[in-house]
């Protein structure tokens, strides 16, 4: 079976794989439903150490000339969150880069509690980001 994609099974996965350990690198499949993606990056963007990267490939897969599934959230909606995460300064995370093939995270030195709610700790304006690509 594949890694799993409910939070607790998740978080159960990391902890078996990983223990009281850290991270160096995540790689995810930006392809995979937006959900799922946004709840892996929650539960282990922490466990990355500091300086650590979280690389989401295939994230533009929505925005090719022969993109289906119309009604699927685009992995586009989690960076703009990522992008909201890094304006709000409080050293979660460092930077974002991305080019057409990847998105990379790079963590920062706030400790983070795994899983954290990404919508609980960018800053917004009290406005709440929903997928809408």
């Amino acid at each position: 079976p594949g890694i799993p994609t409910d939070e607790r099974d998740l978080v159960a996965y990391v902890d078996a794989q990983v223990g009281d350990g850290t991270l160096d690198r995540v790689v995810a499949d930006g392809t995979d439903h937006y959900a799922h993606l946004r709840t892996a990056f929650e539960v282990a963007f922490p466990r990355l150490r500091p300086g650590g990267r979280y690389e989401i490939r295939g994230w533009s897969w929505a925005h090719a000339a022969d993109a289906e599934e119309p009604d699927r959230p685009a992995a586009t909606n989690l960076l703009v969150e990522l992008l909201a995460l890094v304006g709000s300064g409080d050293d979660v995370a460092r930077e974002v880069v991305v080019d057409r093939d990847a998105a990379v995270v790079v963590r920062g030195d706030r400790a983070l509690p795994s899983p954290f709610r990404l919508a609980q700790t960018y800053r917004n304006r009290g406005i709440a980001i929903r997928p809408v690509l």
